[in-house]
């Protein structure tokens, strides 16, 4: 699922390059590149953090699923089917608040790229969430391919 949503961002990404690449350049607003490239980093480092602050919550979403999933195996069989009902609630509830999260996060990922293309591809070149997009998705090519990052 999750290479899947990141291999929909990187294809998303690649069609707004090829659009900015064929479109005519783009008037630059007043300050120059060099402000506004900086101002661009700035938001792509705000967006980086969130990117690690959502990591960390799915990572306690993941811990608390474990420690409900082993009340249920240590559950008295009376208490079995109680600690099922709240293991498939907690699951569905994390399930569709990751839904809304993804959706909301696709618009802000589609804004972010379309925020590079107006300034120039180098700038979406430079991009920490692209890169760590791509640091991502080479690791999971490594490994499964059972080669090792050089």
């Amino acid at each position: 699922m999750k290479l899947h949503t990141t291999n929909h961002i990187l294809v998303r990404s690649a069609l707004i390059l090829a659009l900015a690449v064929c479109s005519p350049v783009h008037a630059q607003p007043p300050g120059g590149k060099g402000m506004m490239r900086g101002k661009m980093m700035g938001y792509c480092r705000e967006m980086t953090e969130q990117r690690q602050q959502m990591m960390e919550a799915r990572k306690a979403e993941d811990a608390a699923l474990t420690e409900q999933l082993a009340k249920m195996k240590s559950a008295p069989d009376d208490k079995k089917m109680e600690q099922l009902t709240a293991l498939v609630t907690l699951m569905a509830e994390q399930r569709i608040a990751m839904s809304a999260h993804r959706a909301k996060m696709e618009d802000v990922m589609t804004r972010h790229m379309l925020r590079h293309l107006e300034m120039g591809k180098e700038v979406m070149e430079d991009c920490p969430i692209l890169k760590a997009l791509k640091d991502t998705d080479d690791k999971k090519d490594d490994s499964a391919t059972g080669d090792k990052p050089e």
